[in-house]
């Protein structure tokens, strides 16, 4: 493609006479990006050793502009070198002109003035023309050092990730950083090994960490966790952040020697420990984990820490004539050598605390030993929402089989068919939450151990809608719990829900409350004449999935709002479904 669209045209004349904005060349194309990479300068009033006062840099474009993503990125040459605050990365780029540190100029943060929201123009003339002049707006504050200022959310320093072959996945917060706090005040840098759980290929996750064979930390996971086949790793503790200069993360084993000094430690007395611990295990892919410990705020006191993974050398193969002093000088001199370059991997902080803004239940609700009846289309939704909002312990009883009619409104698949319902269900949930504990009864309810279960649980919930199951519920337990019941209406347009505490489902108020509700939906379904297949042997119930879905939320926040309160009688309601 030779010539820009009209629109990008429009948006590279706005950036005539811009003070401080200087057009170098004509827009390149770029095929296997599909995008337009717009070459300029911009100049800043009070430069700085790491920011020049003029800089080359490249807006890169789609050609769908004004549409789509703005990159502006560092140039190859004559341009700022090292990574700040609210920036990618900024290591060379492949057979590019630029660098990939991408400013970070189009969301809200205090590099764009402090609080105002970010709101992009979206005409042609002015989305560039914005972009550019953020981009000015951050060169100037990196050269004056107020990228960040104390009280602003503290944000981890990016690390150039060279392979994406290997996620990592670990689990902390401020509760674990107890357990770290005393070995981060060691003169030397504390290390010892993990146990990884390799969940599906090149998915790992920080099962255990041991120091001199005994437990560290050890996150209570899930089944998924738990169950999958474990991979050797190492883990050391650095006393602050790993940078070199600005906010620059080590790219050599040299550069995170630097870092290291820089703290008053020498790297190389740990590594040579822990290459004598992993030597046996040399013909294993090996994974180090980098901690640092990191607060809430920038400027405030450390409150967890952060781990960073990178492949770990395999180190020299031993013979019975060589030393380890010997083996390790060797090392030093190889694989271990200033100039090799680290190769980090994405690392992610999958912690509960970290996903409570995505959505999380109460906390009491959320450790609650739960059973859930029916494994149906409201049971699977409401099962699939609890978990996805930080359910740990749940217990799946039905004795049905999931059969193709079933895939229109269910959690479920193809793959799924003609297996059980709650055993598939139960697997599904597993690999949805790293936390999840799912297990699953194929058996009807009270059949076989499904009683006592339900009679040692903290909450059970019957999405059934069959009297069977309520009768069932209103004999008598040892103990008290909370006892819901969810059950869909004609078309889904409505749903009752009922709830009580006691060692028994009240059925009498449960009956006082759905017979009404039973023979009102019961005239809805008269005179239908859409319904396809019924009859004694393929019941076929008129509900959508997506208000299925929606009854499920309303079951959600159903549970939340009568979660901690003391229910002296029972509570029914009919939630009708207005979108109906």
């Amino acid at each position: 493609m030779s010539v820009p669209p009209a629109a990008l045209l429009s948006a590279l004349r706005s950036l005539d006479n811009v003070d401080g904005v200087e057009l170098l060349d004509e827009p390149i194309w770029f095929d296997d990006l599909a995008s337009w990479a717009i070459p300029i300068a911009l100049a800043i009033d009070a430069p700085s050793d790491l920011v020049a006062e003029r800089t080359e840099w490249y807006a890169i474009v789609g050609n769908a502009y004004p549409s789509g993503p703005i990159d502006i990125k560092p140039a190859a040459a004559n341009s700022i070198e090292t990574t700040f605050q609210h920036q990618s990365a900024n290591v060379p780029a492949a057979d590019r002109p630029w660098r990939s540190g991408r400013l970070c100029v189009d969301v809200q943060g205090r590099h764009l003035l402090g609080d105002r929201a970010v709101r992009q123009p979206v005409c042609a003339q002015g989305r560039l023309l914005w972009h550019v002049n953020s981009a000015r707006e951050w060169l100037a504050a990196a050269a004056a050092g107020t990228l960040c200022v104390d009280g602003d959310p503290f944000e981890r320093p990016a690390f150039p990730v060279r392979s994406s072959e290997v996620r990592v996945a670990y689990s902390e917060d401020t509760e674990s950083f107890g357990c770290w706090r005393q070995r981060l005040k060691s003169s030397y840098a504390p290390y010892g090994s993990v146990e990884f759980s390799q969940i599906v290929p090149g998915v790992l996750v920080a099962r255990r960490f041991t120091a001199r064979g005994e437990t560290t930390v050890a996150p209570t996971w899930g089944a998924s966790v738990r169950e999958a086949p474990s991979v050797r790793g190492y883990w050391m503790l650095l006393p602050g952040l790993p940078l070199v200069r600005a906010y620059e993360t080590p790219t050599s084993w040299g550069a995170l020697r630097a870092a290291t000094r820089a703290m008053g430690l020498q790297l190389d007395e740990t590594l040579k420990r822990l290459v004598q611990e992993a030597r046996p295990y040399r013909e294993e892919p090996l994974i180090l984990l980098l901690g640092y410990p990191i607060p809430k705020n920038v400027g405030g006191d450390n409150i967890e820490l952060a781990w960073q993974a990178m492949e770990f050398p395999l180190p020299t193969a031993a013979s019975h004539i060589e030393r380890e002093k010997t083996l390790w000088r060797l090392d030093r001199a190889g694989t271990f050598r200033d100039d090799v370059e680290l190769t980090w991997l994405t690392t992610d902080n999958v912690s509960d605390s970290h996903q409570t803004v995505r959505g999380t239940l109460p906390t009491r609700l959320r450790l609650a030993n739960v059973v859930l009846i029916g494994c149906g289309a409201l049971g699977s939704a409401v099962a699939a929402l609890l978990v996805r909002k930080g359910l740990n312990n749940l217990t799946l009883i039905d004795w049905q089989r999931l059969e193709l009619g079933n895939l229109r409104r269910h959690a479920l698949s193809i793959s799924d068919v003609p297996h059980s319902k709650a055993e598939r269900l139960a697997a599904h949930l597993n690999a949805v939450s790293l936390f999840a504990n799912v297990v699953a009864l194929d058996q009807a309810f009270p059949d076989g151990d499904t009683r006592n279960v339900v009679d040692s649980c903290d909450l059970v919930i019957d999405c059934t809608a069959e009297d069977a199951v309520i009768d069932a519920l209103s004999v008598p337990a040892e103990s008290s719990r909370r006892y819901v019941s969810f059950s869909s209406g004609a078309f889904a347009r409505s749903m009752l829900a009922f709830c009580n505490d006691g060692n028994a489902l009240d059925a009498s108020a449960f009956y006082t409350a759905s017979t009404p509700y039973v023979e009102r939906e019961a005239t809805a379904m008269r005179g239908e004449t859409d319904l396809r297949d019924v009859g004694c042997h393929n019941p076929t119930f008129p509900a959508p999935w997506d208000n299925i879905l929606i009854h499920a939320s309303w079951a959600i926040h159903f549970l939340v709002e009568h979660d901690g309160l003391t229910l002296p009688a029972a509570v029914a309601r009919v939630i009708e479904n207005d979108r109906a």
